[in-house]
C-alpha cells in the first residue's frame, strides 16, 4: 500500500491490527495511570455458567469478581439472575458491597420479563413501567448510573 492509496479506513485497520500486536488496549497506557480504553463486562456474556448450564456454575453475587478476574472494572447486570431480588435491599447491599470490594462499578441493570414496553393498550404499557421501576430503584440503591 502507498501513502497515497492510504484512506481512513485503511488507516483505522492498521492501527487496530498494531494495537491487537502491541499487546492488546490494556497495556497501551502510553504515560497515562489509566488504560486507553475502559469496558464493562454484560452478564449475559456468562449467560451459560449463571444458568448452570456450562462448568463452572457461577452464581449471581460472584459475577463482579469473575469480571475483575478478568481485569474488567464495570458490569451490566442482567435481571434474570437475580429476578426475585428486585426490593431484597440484604440481597442488593451484598452484590453492591462485593462489586466496591473487588474495585468493580455497577453501570446498569438490563431488564427483561416485565412486560412489552411498546404494547399497543396504553393500559398496558403503564403496567410494565411500573414493573420497572423496582429495578430503576435497584440499579440507583447499586451505584448504577
Amino acid at each position: 500500500m502507498t501513502h497515497s492509496s492510504l484512506n481512513r479506513r485503511d488507516f483505522l485497520c492498521s492501527s487496530l491490527a498494531a494495537t491487537i500486536l502491541a499487546g492488546g488496549c490494556r497495556s497501551l497506557n502510553i504515560g497515562a495511570k489509566k488504560p486507553l480504553f475502559s469496558i464493562s463486562l454484560a452478564q449475559w456474556s456468562l449467560n451459560r455458567h449463571l444458568f448452570g448450564r456450562a462448568e463452572p456454575k457461577l452464581d449471581n453475587l460472584d459475577f463482579a469478581k469473575t469480571a475483575r478476574d478478568f481485569e474488567i472494572d464495570a458490569v451490566e447486570y442482567v435481571n434474570q439472575f437475580f429476578f426475585d431480588k428486585a426490593t431484597d435491599k440484604t440481597y442488593l447491599a451484598e452484590m453492591k458491597q462485593r462489586a466496591e470490594d473487588v474495585g468493580v462499578r455497577s453501570l446498569l441493570i438490563m431488564d427483561d420479563r416485565e412486560g412489552a414496553l411498546g404494547a399497543p393498550d396504553a393500559a398496558q404499557r403503564a403496567e410494565v413501567v411500573r414493573n420497572h421501576h423496582k429495578w430503576a430503584d435497584a440499579a440507583k440503591f447499586l451505584g448504577c448510573h
